[in-house]
């Protein structure tokens, strides 16, 4: 944990980081993400936005949830089952209401 906290602040002021980061890290993770955003598109589980605007609503949603959980709250208890479940309903679903199983 100590380890990411430098890396997030270091990240956001030095420009050469962010651009290894994107350089390295960027490529392959949108190549993948992209690739699972057309899998589940095909089977017709995924709106028909564009890919890029799937993958930064989705992206947003897990990494606040991971900020969250290790460096704002990590002393809560928390259920990483059930958080991972209502996570993936909230990408999925929205705040739409509904019984969340």
């Amino acid at each position: 944990m100590p380890i990411l906290k430098v890396f997030l602040q270091e990240i956001l002021f030095r420009q050469d980081l962010r651009d290894r980061f994107k350089e390295q890290l960027s490529e392959i993770m949108l190549a993948r993400s992209r690739g699972i955003v057309e899998h589940f598109r095909k089977q017709g589980k995924v709106v028909q936005y564009p890919v890029a605007d799937i993958i930064r609503f989705a992206s947003t949603v897990v990494i606040g949830y991971v900020l969250f959980r290790y460096l704002v709250a990590p002393e809560l208890e928390w259920d990483d089952e059930r958080d991972v479940d209502i996570t993936v309903d909230l990408i999925m679903h929205g705040l739409t209401p509904r019984e969340f199983t």
